[in-house]
């Protein structure tokens, strides 16, 4: 039973550090996916600066060489629309990934909430036992003790009221020892009558 709340901080640290290995990891996705976003803006621009050139060049006579440069710029365009269309379906897939390792994440870190409650709930319920085990242990010495004093008193012919000590029902014990209260209670004996515990709750019933 004692082990138990620190199996419980175990699990809780094993699951924190889970989640922050996952942190890191959306972390990083999310800067490449932020490059990659980046390099797409600058390919539409420079198909718009293209697109441009080859608007201007198709109003005005060309050269060879001109001729030459749209026909080049004009496969440059073509590279550049696979391009942008590769990084679009690319940003597509980054951006249902980012959101699926979040939705991870939030799942992940609610389970863990779930778990820290759990753990509390353990150690509440671990506390409690310990409570409800020392006090049973109490009442089965306080039933020890009274036995011991009414076996002195038979023995001894004493009335309900007769004083007695502890010294004088010693023998009457098992070991020939008074019990301790394993709450850390006191044990009071007056007379031939119940034998009570300083902590409340601890108590035969009358």
């Amino acid at each position: 039973m004692k082990a138990l709340p620190w199996i419980l901080v175990l699990i809780f640290l094993a699951a924190t550090g889970f989640l922050f290995t996952n942190s890191k990891k959306n972390a990083a996705e999310l800067k490449q996916l932020r490059q990659e976003t980046a390099e797409l803006q600058r390919l539409r621009a420079e198909l718009k600066e293209v697109k441009k050139v080859e608007a201007q060049n198709a109003s005005a006579t060309l050269t060879e060489k001109e001729k030459e440069e749209l026909i080049r710029l004009r496969n440059a365009v073509g590279v550049l629309k696979g391009e942008l269309k590769q990084m679009g379906s690319l940003a597509q897939q980054s951006e249902k990934s980012l959101q699926t390792l979040q939705a991870q994440q939030a799942q992940q870190a609610q389970q863990a909430q779930q778990l820290q409650q759990q753990n509390q709930q353990l150690a509440l319920q671990t506390q409690q036992a310990q409570i409800d085990k020392a006090r049973n242990d109490c009442i089965n010495n306080l039933r020890q003790i009274d036995g011991a004093i009414q076996q002195w008193a038979l023995e001894n012919k004493q009335p309900a009221n007769a004083p007695v000590t502890a010294q004088q029902i010693t023998p009457y014990l098992s070991n020939t020892k008074l019990p301790i209260c394993p709450a850390g209670g006191i044990y009071t004996i007056n007379n031939v009558s119940l034998p009570t515990c300083s902590i409340p709750g601890h108590a035969l019933p009358q």
